[in-house]
């Protein structure tokens, strides 16, 4: 047997090598590409819902029930009514502002005027969906990120299902009640948390349990570790996609049980057109002679108020509002001065003489 040349040995071997990286390389490609259009689909199937009415039903351990009634448009107008305990608070998301009041039982109808709560209305432009006093919990979200539900407020559907800043993302395969199932898992690139999350294919793709993991540092220098586990059960809506009907969160704080979350979800509707009084103050249980007051509730000292007239009341600004009972203070003042030296000096002046 001739001994094969060295330089041709090792070209050999060089070879070989490169083809086992390309086949490697193609396989890792593959898999991303799986991913990604596992993740499309996922993302898809929610988003052929455009509109829609929903309620709530929110129950957690150690804490007060939480109850919503919301109504999406197609356009992006909102409407939410949440109530917790006997307050209820309702936020209108409609096409010029973004209108909040809250209320406790009883303080709509009181004889008082000045004792009914006003609204509050901000150019919609500068209103937050995510932020106080809104937080637009959308039910659209649901089982996209898992928490509880009242932090749904801050989290778009892509969020972490094809969102930014994950890595070691892995695809298995899994099943659920019976049917075929994958699990993806992928870490946080900026916290190191860990996620996993069961999608069905035969459900509208939708995702059916999460996982996840982390630890969070505080600012006192200790660090806590979570474990939250969100499970659901889904119905299909008549004429439309599979949805989340049921939900339940378990968090575990440092080993221990921290929070149990039981979440009903109705759907009254979808896709269907929704009056657009819903988005207005013409709708539920205002009184008429409400007062409007538009203001910055950011902070915003830049907003200048709107001269145009709030609906069912005469619009107070918020810079107005700030003088108004010093000016009426001021003018009682001037009023009883005036009265004194009408009165009081003339008679000063004829006991003198």
């Amino acid at each position: 047997m001739t001994n094969m040349n060295p330089p041709v040995l090792r070209l050999g071997i060089l070879l070989v090598c490169a083809i086992q990286l390309n086949a490697a390389a193609a396989a890792d490609d593959g898999s991303r590409t799986s991913i990604a259009d596992l993740e499309a689909r996922i993302l898809a199937a929610r988003k052929t819902i455009k509109s829609g009415v929903f309620t709530i039903e929110v129950s957690r351990d150690h804490y007060c029930d939480v109850s919503y009634h919301i109504w999406i448009s197609q356009d992006g107008r909102v409407r939410q009514e949440r109530r917790i305990s006997n307050e209820s608070q309702v936020s209108i998301f409609a096409n010029d502002f973004a209108y909040y009041y809250s209320s406790k039982i009883g303080r709509f109808e009181n004889p008082d005027p000045t004792l009914r709560p006003p609204i509050e209305r901000i150019p919609v432009k500068l209103a937050r969906r995510d932020e106080l006093p809104h937080l637009i919990c959308n039910p659209l979200v649901a089982m996209f990120v898992p928490l509880q539900y009242t932090l749904l407020a801050r989290y778009d559907l892509d969020a972490l299902v094809n969102g930014p800043g994950r890595e070691n993302i892995k695809v298995r395969d899994a099943s659920w009640n019976g049917l075929p199932a994958f699990t993806v898992a992928f870490t946080l690139s900026k916290t190191g948390d860990k996620y996993e999350y069961d999608v069905v294919p035969a459900r509208d793709h939708n995702i059916v349990s999460w996982r996840s993991t982390g630890t969070l540092h505080s600012n006192a220098g200790g660090a806590h570790v979570y474990e939250n586990s969100v499970s659901c059960e889904l119905a299909q809506i008549p004429g439309s996609v599979w949805f989340p009907v049921h939900m339940t969160l378990k968090r575990i704080w440092n080993k221990k049980p921290e929070l149990d979350e039981d979440v009903a979800i109705t759907t009254e509707q979808v896709n269907n057109p929704i009056p657009d009084k819903v988005f207005s103050l013409a709708w539920g249980n205002v009184p008429a002679g409400r007062r409007v007051i538009e203001k910055s509730m950011y902070g915003n000292a830049s907003t200048k108020p709107s001269t145009r007239p709030a609906p069912q009341a005469a619009l107070i600004s918020a810079d107005k509002r700030s003088w108004i009972w010093p000016m009426r203070a001021a003018l009682a003042l001037c009023l009883i001065v005036g009265l004194a030296l009408i009165f009081g000096i003339p008679q000063r002046l004829r006991r003198r003489a």
